[in-house]
């Protein structure tokens, strides 16, 4: 499985230390942005691919699986 990520430009995407010391608190909102960014990839190929469907046919077929009642 092929994904096409942005290249990363070293000079506008890799912080200098002086930055990363002065904003310590945003490390951790980044990490999980990048976090969730790969965990969203799969599921972007899928829309990209046509492999979607009807969020109505997947919830029903969901409950019958589960055996929820409605």
């Amino acid at each position: 499985m092929r994904c096409d990520m942005p290249q990363i430009n070293p000079m506008a995407d890799i912080p200098s230390v002086t930055e990363v010391k002065r904003n310590t608190r945003d490390i951790p909102s980044h990490l999980q942005a990048g976090n969730l960014a790969k965990l969203l990839a799969p599921a972007e190929l899928d829309i990209e691919g046509g492999r979607t469907r009807p969020v109505r046919e997947f919830l029903n077929e969901f409950r019958r699986v589960k055996k929820i009642q409605r």
